[in-house]
């Protein structure tokens, strides 16, 4: 009886280490999606305001490449 408590004791630590490592990937996927994604918006917010600026008439030189914007 004494072996089988053990063993099921062992048996839960090791569940507890497995579950620990999986939740540790996952947050780490989400981490880097989330990362991904914050990068991705400030992209399409700097593309956005050059299409503002252009369509406005005004001209940002950050982004002009040989003479066209």
């Amino acid at each position: 009886m004494i072996t089988f408590i053990i063993g099921l004791m062992i048996g839960a630590m090791i569940g507890l280490v497995v579950a620990s490592l999986c939740w540790a990937s996952a947050l780490s996927d989400l981490a880097i999606r989330n990362c991904i994604l914050e990068e991705e918006t400030k992209r399409q917010n700097e593309m956005l305001e050059q299409l503002k600026l252009k369509y406005e008439g005004k001209k940002d030189d950050r982004y002009e490449v040989g003479g066209v914007l």
